[in-house]
């Protein structure tokens, strides 16, 4: 079971997950739309988390440039979420959305 946890911290690590970040990203995707509104939900999704940074993916430009403009209020609302101060930035990229 020790190997398996450590092949699995391996490939973690790789995917640019730290200690910690994977509970947290998950904790995000599931919280996601409380933290940015339902309807920027549909429109973005979290990527990966990592080092205190939250990585976004938008579908539009305009979406890119929402998340942008309320970065400080998703940082406070993903924060209050996780319990800690964990999510210090976000930085956004255009790009196809998952549905909810």
């Amino acid at each position: 079971m020790r190997h398996l946890s450590l092949g699995l911290r391996r490939v973690l690590s790789g995917l640019g997950f730290g200690d910690g970040d994977l509970d947290d990203y998950l904790t995000i995707v599931r919280c996601w739309p409380e933290f940015v509104g339902a309807e920027a939900a549909r429109h973005t999704s979290p990527l990966r988390f990592a080092n205190g940074t939250l990585f976004v993916q938008a579908d539009d430009a305009a979406w890119c440039s929402e998340i942008r403009f309320s970065a400080q209020t998703i940082l406070e609302a993903a924060n209050a979420g996780l319990g800690a101060d964990r999510v210090q930035e976000i930085k956004v990229r255009l790009g196809s959305v998952r549905s909810p």
